[in-house]
């Protein structure tokens, strides 16, 4: 039987490093799988219940013997002083070093200061020995713990003991500086993100039970106090007040809500007492599907981090045999010099290290789907991120895409004294359809009764047919109500048509108002080069009227969803395709198409399911932004990866030259690496 753990990890500050323990976990014995997400510092984990009571030990074991100093812990049982100590004894060892650095340097008797030198060396670099003879026993040559101690070992060789003592000084400074970029900017995006209430008061008569939101049971009561955010998705049964809902629409807009009203998790009671019955447990609420949607975004890894993975296995052992030749073979062939030679084989060596690219484009993805979740975006992986800048169409559905999905009825027309609004009552109440609600609404306006159908049936795309009083009725689109051989030639601009098998009783007409940010989102598509098209199931002149109003390039019209999934297909045979719906009725095409997004409807389990990106707050205008933060994760990608190889290239070739000291090329390797971090994260305070 299968169980889950999500846990913290700490003292693990390289993505290199993090990759190798997700290895060892996965292949230990009654571990299903593991993921590290090293941008968020947690790791997940599937494993046989069996080992349920020892698998944080057993993957701390692990931890310890592939990152000394290493741990994970349970979030809901983690100290927050746990890290901070971790990072004092790193600081106490590299103050320990670099006094005796200075006594060191300062003795001028080689045979006192050489052994103080050793004893700074040990003190500063045991940590960094002691995972490179690790991992040299797995077959793991190739990474920065080796290329390090090689670096400093041989400069011990050479005689430049206060050399060997720097750089690794210097190395370790620059992990420390390090760790603690990358705990801001897990904070950082973290705090974008920081949905997750942490108290559930649960009401038991006079009393209250404080708690954790995971503990909380459907049915169960809990009150929410001014100021609050609400643990978990449910009904008011009591209070009524304003709710704050930007933590998961992005906007700043307060909700006024009452007994009887649904709320969701992470909305911020704002001005009154609330109590509210639990509906859906923590594990199914919609913090925490969005929640899992961030957390997990990093497991789906984009094509340039998939890449550069490979680029970076590759990468390392031919530097190190460049760096062989340099060292040794060059002066063979050249004057003999092989100390000096060695020495510059060193220097290559330490600049070597691809650790600033395999930390900071992860970081810069997960930044930017932090940002995007700041802004009411929901983006299921990095490599949607990618696959947004390449689509050459971007397609819309047009109900509760482009209009407010609310139609009004414009006309009704019927060959009958008096609507039967019964009949169309009684089965629409029956339908899923969107459009049902506006019938059904308009219908209980006009007195309708209630009245027994018989077997109802509901055909997808076209219709619904039921019998009362021993007659059949047919109530749909212009074509269902067509292929019953009837005559709709004058009914050409009515949606919905209500008939028996021999005649059309009433016709009705429907218009939706646009969304206010429809007209300059379609401007926007257009003046970036992109095809723009209209997709839709409604009548031809008015999928062609909305298409006019909107300047929208292509349209397809009276599309019933296989229809719909071929004409994305057709145009996918141009370009990639980005395909906009309401994430209800367009699974399929979402589906088919490259990429896809759908409108949030503010908690729709369906919209949050659906696509690859969703749209929380059910604004258009999103649009935007999604473009934008797609567009600028991709320049700090390519900003990050030219300044780190332009970076490391230039001290690579003034090694060479001996113009460059190891003390240069560590100060080099660790600021390349802090520098792109930093730069990462400019994507959380960037204008969108």
């Amino acid at each position: 039987m299968k169980s889950s753990i999500k846990l913290n990890f700490f003292g693990v500050d390289c993505a290199g490093c993090a990759g190798k323990i997700e290895k060892e976990i996965r292949k230990t014995p009654n571990i299903i799988d593991a993921n590290i997400n090293f941008s968020a510092g947690t790791i997940s984990i599937d494993f046989d219940t069996s080992i349920k009571d020892t698998i944080i030990e057993t993957v701390n074991k692990i931890m310890e013997k592939n990152e000394p100093g290493s741990f994970v812990e349970d979030p809901n049982k983690t100290k927050n002083h746990t890290h901070s100590n971790f990072d004092k004894k790193k600081m106490f060892l590299f103050f320990i070093s670099i006094s005796l650095l200075i006594v060191a340097i300062n003795i001028e008797n080689i045979n006192i200061s050489t052994p103080i030198f050793i004893v700074s060396y040990l003190v500063a670099g045991f940590s960094v020995l002691k995972k490179a003879t690790l991992n040299i026993k797995k077959g793991l040559f190739f990474d920065e713990n080796f290329l390090m101690s090689i670096a400093t070992i041989g400069a011990i060789i050479l005689g430049e003991y206060p050399e060997a003592v720097a750089v690794m000084l210097f190395y370790k400074a620059g992990e420390i500086f390090q760790g603690a970029a990358v705990k801001s900017s897990r904070d950082q995006i973290k705090s974008l993100t920081d949905l997750k209430p942490d108290r559930l008061r649960v009401v038991k008569g006079f009393l209250y039970d404080d708690t954790i939101p995971e503990n909380g049971k459907v049915g169960d009561l809990f009150e929410v106090r001014a100021g609050e955010k609400i643990a978990l998705d449910g009904e008011i049964v009591s209070g009524s007040g304003n709710l704050e809902t930007s933590s998961l629409t992005g906007e700043s807009i307060e909700r006024f809500v009452k007994e009887g009203d649904t709320v969701l998790s992470g909305m911020v009671n704002v001005n009154s007492v609330l109590k509210i019955k639990v509906t859906k447990p923590y594990s199914e609420s919609t913090v925490k599907k969005i929640l899992d949607i961030i957390e997990n975004s990093s497991i789906k890894k984009s094509g340039t981090e998939t890449l550069l993975n490979k680029f970076a296995s590759y990468y390392t052992p031919i530097v190190v045999a460049i760096a062989v030749v340099i060292g040794v073979g060059v002066p063979f062939i050249i004057d003999g010099n092989y100390s000096e030679w060695i020495y510059k084989g060193l220097v290559f060596l330490v600049i070597s290290c691809p650790c600033a690219l395999v930390l900071s484009i992860p970081l810069t993805y997960f930044a930017s789907i932090g940002r995007a979740a700041k802004e009411g975006i929901l983006i299921k992986g990095s490599g949607f991120l990618d696959e947004v800048n390449r689509v050459g169409t971007v397609a819309f559905d047009k109900t509760g895409t482009l209009t407010n999905g609310e139609p009004e009825i414009s006309e009704i027309k019927s060959s009958r004294e008096e609507i039967p609004f019964d009949i169309i009552y009684n089965l629409e109440k029956k339908s899923t359809h969107p459009l049902s609600k506006v019938l059904i609404s308009n219908a209980l306006k006009n007195g309708a009764k209630e009245i027994e159908v018989e077997d109802f049936e509901e055909i997808r795309g076209y219709g619904l047919r039921g019998s009362v009083n021993g007659e059949e009725y047919y109530l749909g689109s212009k074509k269902y109500i067509s292929d019953l051989g009837l005559d709709i030639s004058e009914y050409k601009k009515f949606q919905v048509i209500l008939a028996t098998k021999n005649k059309v009783l009433t016709a009705i007409s429907l218009k939706d108002s646009l969304k206010k940010d429809s007209v300059d989102t379609i401007s926007y598509c257009n003046n970036l080069g992109l095809t723009t098209a209209l997709i839709s199931g409604d009548l031809k002149h008015i999928a062609d009227e909305v298409s006019k109003e909107l300047n929208i390039k292509e349209t397809f019209s009276e599309m019933l969803p296989n229809d719909k999934v071929s004409t994305i297909e057709n145009l996918q045979k141009k370009s990639k395709v980005l395909y906009f719906g309401d994430g209800i009725n367009d699974a399929p095409v979402m589906t088919v198409a490259d990429i896809s997004v759908s409108m949030g409807k503010l908690g729709s389990d369906a919209a949050i399911e659906a696509s690859n990106i969703v749209f929380m707050n059910d604004d258009i205008g999103l649009t935007k932004k999604l473009f934008s933060i797609s567009k600028k994760n991709k320049k700090l990608i390519i900003q990050n990866i030219s300044f780190i190889l332009i970076a490391k290239i230039s001290i690579m070739g003034l090694g060479t030259m001996g113009l460059s000291t190891l003390w240069q090329a560590v100060f080099a390797d660790v600021g390349v690496a802090l520098v792109a971090v930093l730069n990462s994260m400019r994507i959380l305070k960037m204008k969108i």
